[in-house]
Formats: structure tokens, C-alpha cells, sequence
């Protein structure tokens, strides 16, 4: 039995990725935690970071969104508008990308004063969401461009990797200016 949604190389790897993305985040909130100056705002960033790539790495052999995606095309069967099911996901993806790129920019708004590290770090965790979330409408144009073979690799792995790769790089670079004892900006 098979417990892994995942099971192959590649998959595993955008796990641990998952998994060491989280870790870095909770590592800088730990260091963050230390320091007296540390604006409360700033700590739960990094905790809420944390959180959100542990659970995408579990989200990612788990498939729940395999499960949501399951349940709602059996609603619209029952419902009698899965006919029409292009036109829901469509109007699905669009809400997404919209409220997405909306979040996003809402969110570097709110932090627009903060080191930019966190920026960086904001920017990959609202993409990764994003991509979930359009993988979770499983829109048939969508599945295919993210399947686009590159060589030996896929676009949606490259897309995948990249956001966690922009969180662990954020992280590391806010972990690398709180060690220096002349930076004010933590």
C-alpha cells in the first residue's frame, strides 16, 4: 500500500523542499523570538510562513486537493451542471488569479516597510498558494501547461521548486542580516 501521493523522485523532493522551507521559516521565527526588538508583526510572518509550507509539504503527498477536487466534481454530477463544468472552472481560475494577484500585492503593501527579504518571502508563499489552488480547479488548459515537458522536467515542477527555492533564499537572506551586529532592520 502506498502511502505517498507523490511517490516518485521528483515529488519527494518537492516535499523536503516543502518540509526544509518550513523549517527555515520556524528556525528564523525561533531567532526572531530572541531578539527583544523584534515587532510582534514580524514574528508571526515568519510563524505563519512556517505553518504554510508545512502544510503544503503534507498537502503535497496527501493530494487533499485531489480529495476537494473529487468532491466537488461529484456535486456538480448530482447537481447537473457538470456539463457546464468548463465555465466553472474558468470562472474558478479567474477568481483565483484575481484575488491572488490582489492578496499579493495587498500583502507587500502592509509590509512595504520591512526588510525586503520579507518581501521576497511574501511574493513566494502568495505564488505557491496560487498554484495549488489552480491545480485544485484542475482545469484541463492548466494541467497542460504545467505538464509541459523541458527537457527532463515539467513546468509545473519548475514553477513548484522556484516558489520554495524564493522562500528558502528570503529566509536565508533575513537570517544572514540578523547576524550582522549592525543591522537595524530585523
Amino acid at each position: 500500500m502506498n502511502f505517498l501521493g507523490d511517490p516518485d523522485a521528483i515529488g519527494i523532493l518537492i516535499t523536503v523542499g516543502y518540509f526544509l522551507a518550513a523549517g527555515l521559516c520556524f528556525h528564523r521565527y525561533h531567532r526572531q523570538s530572541q531578539t527583544a526588538n523584534t515587532p510582534l508583526p514580524q514574528l508571526r510572518f515568519w510563524l505563519f510562513v512556517a505553518a504554510a509550507y508545512l502544510l503544503l509539504g503534507i498537502n503535497k503527498q496527501a493530494d487533499l486537493q485531489v480529495h476537494i477536487t473529487e468532491a466537488l466534481r461529484s456535486w456538480a454530477r448530482q447537481g447537473n451542471w457538470y456539463a457546464n463544468r468548463r465555465l466553472w472552472q474558468a470562472a474558478a481560475s479567474g477568481v483565483i488569479g484575481l484575488t491572488a494577484i490582489g492578496g499579493i500585492t495587498w500583502a507587500v503593501w502592509q509590509v512595504r516597510h520591512w526588510p525586503r527579504a520579507y518581501h521576497l518571502a511574501m511574493l513566494a508563499m502568495g505564488l505557491q498558494t496560487t498554484y495549488v489552488l489552480l491545480r485544485m480547479v484542475s482545469f484541463h488548459h492548466v494541467d497542460a501547461l504545467l505538464g509541459i515537458s523541458l527537457g527532463t522536467t515539467r513546468l509545473g515542477w519548475l514553477i513548484e521548486l522556484s516558489g520554495i527555492a524564493s522562500c528558502c533564499i528570503a529566509t536565508s537572506i533575513n537570517l544572514r542580516a540578523q547576524r550582522k551586529p549592525s543591522n537595524s532592520a530585523n
